[in-house]
């Protein structure tokens, strides 16, 4: 007889890429269900979430400190106005996640500027209007809409690479077991 709270021997030992890229786009899915409930901040955690797993993928090097950073050069920036870097996006993305605000070590350093968004009826110039008053040195914008979409197309075109790169699907099917377990079904030895 099993005891509670431990796993029966039927359920699998690892997550897959399909598990994955399901949590990913679930990510996607999660934060657009935020911005409609105007709750930018979470949809903004779970962006920057989703690009964070993205990068630890698609690395050499998956404790590299830039896999986030490169990540975003190849894949999302290209599906992004251009006026912010993957560096301004990196700072942006540890001001968020660790203090809930939008500064960072690299924007009070002064080197990075410090990311305004806008999302929902905001204004769809707020980086115009940055500019205009003054503020391109130290502050740029970005839609939070924009940038969940750069997001899903960058996914869209690291998918493309992974069929056709069969090393570098390797490497993430690799690191895709140690994801979250989905555990859908308990069977009736379980206790259930």
């Amino acid at each position: 007889m099993e005891h509670p709270g431990h796993l029966p021997d039927d359920l699998p030992e690892t997550a897959g890429v399909s598990d994955l890229g399901k949590d990913l786009t679930d990510l996607i899915r999660a934060a657009r269900l935020c911005l409609g409930q105007q709750l930018p901040l979470p949809a903004l955690m779970l962006l920057y979430a989703g690009i964070d797993t993205a990068g630890w993928l698609a690395a050499d090097d998956p404790k590299d400190p830039k896999r986030f950073t490169e990540w975003v050069d190849r894949y999302l920036l290209p599906r992004l106005a251009p006026n912010v870097t993957a560096l301004e996006l990196w700072a942006a993305r540890c001001g968020v996640l660790h203090t809930m605000t939008a500064e960072s070590d690299l924007s009070a350093a002064h080197r990075v500027r410090r990311l305004s968004y806008s999302w929902g009826s905001g204004p769809l110039d707020l980086h115009d209007r940055l500019a205009r008053e003054g503020f391109s040195d130290t502050k740029a914008a970005v839609r939070v809409e924009a940038l969940i979409d750069a997001f899903e197309a960058g996914l869209n075109a690291f998918s493309e690479d992974l069929a056709v790169n069969p090393d570098r699907r390797a490497t993430v099917e690799q690191r895709a077991k140690s994801a979250f377990h989905h555990i859908t079904e308990i069977s009736k030895s379980f206790g259930t």
